[in-house]
Formats: structure tokens, C-alpha cells, sequence
């Protein structure tokens, strides 16, 4: 009759993806490249998902390189298809941070594909020209395997000098303990590929970034990731 179900074609499980940041992911000395290192996991959305159990799953995308690139293939890692919601797919990076797929009620078993729950760590760990990797949540959405992901959150920026007295911890607190930070945000994929993201639970009153390995910073440009927390029904 000439008419083409979109649902039925992708749902088609997808094999590999190819991705790509339209802001920087990892900052180089040029501020401008975009670059995925080996073993990066990315998680998509699996459809069905229709309890609480299913709602955690991912299906994990992961690439191996040689050197860090701009652009990267993903292969498929496990057995759970991703799925799409009023015809898109619905991704997020890094994988090991989505806590959930659905509604805002957590215990609500009916999905809404179009909202991913992800974790921001409070205590975040240095990276020289760049910031911690479970920090930088990025999504995006597709109708095919061609995805361009965009940042989630915002970041503070810091840049540590000569003149810069020794630390090795940098602390960011909200004003009268109000609530500044939310451990999990809410990501919204909107249907023109733009992406909205809330604060949704946990707050905290504080950041900390801090050296992995106890020394001081060395000179150079820092990244603290944060969402102010907004109260959110549900």
C-alpha cells in the first residue's frame, strides 16, 4: 500500500554504531578535538524494558583504538537489543554511568524511552586539560547508527599557574547549605535531537575534584562537572 512502519525497521538490533561529540569530550591542545579512547562504552536504549530490572539494562556499544580519534565505530558487546522509542534510538556515554531508563518515578514500570537517569559523581578525580570521565555525560539520538553526542552538563573551568599555591583539592559549596549539586540527572532526549537535562535526586551542597594520586596540581586546565539541583515532581 506504500506506507513504511518506521517502528518495525529500527527495531532492527544495531550491530555497530558510529559516533561523533559535537563539543569536545576530552580537551587537546588545540581545546577544539573531540577524542574516544579505547575501551569507552557506550549504552543505548533496550526496548521492552518493562520492569524495574529492565529498566537498569543498557545495550553496550565499546571501541578499541590505537590512539585516541575524533570520530570512532563501537561494536556491540552484549546480548540485550537496543531499541527505540517513537522511532529513535536513544544513547549515553559513559555506559557505566546510566542508572536507568523511563519515567522520573522510580518505581514506576512503564518506560518512556525518551529519559535516561545518569550518575554525577560529587568527588570527582583531576584530569589534566580535560575532566573525569564518569563526569562528562554526553547523549544523543539517531534514527539509523550514525550518532553525534552532545554534552549533558556544564563545566567549571580552572586553570592551576606558577603562581598557584600548592593544592590538592578544590571544593565547590553552595551558599546557606542550599542544595547546588544532584548525584543523578535526568536526561530528556527532545524530538528534534536537542537534549534537556534536569537535576532529579540526591542533592548535595557541594563538588570536590581532587589528584588521584595525593600530589598537587600540576599546571594546567581543569574541568569541575556539576548540575544545580532543581527539584523535580516524581
Amino acid at each position: 500500500n506504500g506506507e513504511i512502519n518506521l517502528g518495525n525497521i529500527f527495531e532492527q538490533d544495531l550491530d555497530e554504531i558510529t559516533v561523533t561529540v559535537v563539543k569536545t569530550k576530552t580537551m587537546t591542545q588545540a581545546g577544539v578535538n573531540v577524542l574516544w579512547e579505547s575501551g569507552d562504552q557506550i549504552g543505548l536504549y533496550v526496548a521492552n524494558s518493562y520492569t524495574a530490572d529492565d529498566r537498569k539494562r543498557s545495550a553496550i556499544y565499546q571501541t578499541t583504538l590505537t590512539e585516541p580519534r575524533e570520530g570512532a565505530t563501537f561494536t556491540k558487546m552484549d546480548d540485550f537489543p537496543a531499541g527505540t522509542g517513537n522511532g529513535l534510538y536513544y544513547a549515553a556515554y559513559p555506559a557505566e554511568s546510566i542508572v536507568r531508563w523511563g519515567s522520573q518515578n522510580a518505581m514506576d514500570n512503564t518506560p518512556t524511552a525518551r529519559r535516561c537517569y545518569a550518575t554525577i559523581p560529587v568527588e570527582q578525580t583531576a584530569v589534566n586539560g580535560g575532566w573525569d570521565r564518569m563526569a562528562g555525560i554526553l547523549a544523543a539520538s539517531s534514527q539509523n547508527s550514525q550518532f553525534s553526542f552532545k554534552h549533558a552538563t556544564a563545566y567549571v573551568k580552572f586553570v592551576v599557574t606558577d603562581s598557584t599555591t600548592d593544592f590538592i583539592k578544590l571544593t565547590i559549596r553552595s551558599k546557606a547549605d542550599e542544595p547546588m549539586a544532584a548525584v543523578e540527572a535526568a536526561i530528556l532526549y527532545e524530538e528534534d535531537s536537542s537534549i534537556t537535562v534536569s537535576s532529579y535526586s540526591t542533592p548535595s551542597d557541594y563538588v570536590s575534584i581532587s589528584t588521584g594520586d595525593g600530589l598537587p596540581f600540576e599546571n594546567g586546565t581543569y574541568y569541575v562537572d556539576y548540575i544545580r539541583f532543581v527539584d523535580v515532581d516524581g
